[in-house]
């Protein structure tokens, strides 16, 4: 990164009674078109946390309206805590400049989805004499 240039990026704000949800439980079924085969279908999901890794697997179920089981697709998605992200930042030598809670520079609340970062580099440490 150029000097006196800085980057943005977001990720999702964790939600923590989201993480904490019953795992065994199915959430927001939705029924919508299959756009490829035309078929009615339900979408749910459900998710495992892991709170010592903070990966969360999330669980996507896509069951036919008619009835029987449909594909289920599994992703997995790291969480990252502000002050953690704010370490991580640190760590590589940058610096947080501001934090919003969307790209519309809406405040970083806990019913914020994502949280965007805009930083830049850090002023390089000054030696001291030996």
């Amino acid at each position: 990164l150029a000097p006196g240039a800085a980057f943005a990026f977001a990720v999702q704000l964790p939600d923590l009674a989201w993480l904490i949800r019953d795992p065994t439980k199915r959430w927001a079924r939705t029924r919508f078109t299959d756009p490829t085969t035309g078929r009615a279908m339900f979408y749910s999901t459900n998710h495992i946390y892991d709170p010592v890794s903070q990966i969360v697997v999330v669980r996507l179920y896509y069951d036919p309206v008619e009835g029987g089981p449909g594909p289920v697709v599994t992703l997995s998605q790291r969480k990252f805590f502000p002050a953690e992200l704010e370490g991580l930042i640190a760590h590589a030598g940058m610096r947080v400049i501001d934090r919003y809670g969307d790209f519309s520079f809406g405040p970083l609340v806990g019913s914020a989805e994502s949280q965007v970062l805009v930083c830049e580099r850090a002023p390089a440490r000054r030696k001291l004499p030996t």
